[in-house]
């Protein structure tokens, strides 16, 4: 066989492998470390998140009601800035309790299908 043929086969084989080691390396350490379990026990604990969330809106809609009956002012706005100012904590309302609620049954859904038999 020719010279050139062999060194062009060499290089030709070795970008295939370049090209190749990574990618399996890369497979065979995530299917380590990041296995199909790891994403449904950080669903879980999401999903216990969201149920927090939606607890402590309907904590707040319920404190707020008593306030109005009491007091014929919900203070929603005085308590939220009150937290603000002293914990330096803010409301994104991205979390609104209709949102959480959405977020929650659709993961709830999806775990539900996932769920194995």
């Amino acid at each position: 066989m020719d010279h050139t043929i062999t060194v062009a086969i060499i290089k030709g084989l070795s970008i295939v492998t370049a090209a190749a080691v990574p990618s399996i390396i890369t497979y065979i350490v995530s299917s380590k470390y990041f296995k199909k379990r790891d994403y449904r026990k950080l669903e879980s604990q999401y999903l216990v998140a969201l149920k927090d969330i939606e607890y402590l809106l309907e904590v707040e809609r319920i404190h707020c009601r008593r306030n109005m009956e009491m007091l014929d002012q919900s203070h929603r706005h005085n308590s939220r800035k009150a937290v603000e100012i002293e914990t330096q904590l803010s409301w994104s309302g991205k979390n609104s309790q209709k949102r959480v609620y959405l977020k929650r049954a659709k993961l709830e859904e999806k775990l539900n299908e996932t769920k194995p038999s």
